[in-house]
């Protein structure tokens, strides 16, 4: 299946964080304008959690957690 989308591959860091967990450091693996492909070795949010990413520079972004598998995060941007 095609994606809709373009999306860009990035290593980036970038923070984590919800009220569940405490924010942690995440290393972004690739961006689209509605999500984003993260990896984290501290942070283990649950699928449907809303989460906050941090990239800097005043560039937040409210996202929920669509997939999580082993230390990758897949967050869509609401």
């Amino acid at each position: 299946m095609a994606r809709i989308e373009d999306r860009y591959s990035a290593l980036r860091v970038a923070h984590l964080s919800s009220p569940a967990i405490d924010r942690h450091p995440v290393t972004v693996r690739n961006i689209s304008k509605s999500g984003a492909s993260i990896r984290t070795k501290q942070a283990r949010p649950k699928i449907g959690e809303t989460v906050s990413i941090d990239f800097g520079s005043g560039d937040v972004k409210q996202g929920c957690v669509r997939w999580n598998v082993d230390d990758k995060l897949g967050i869509h941007f609401l």
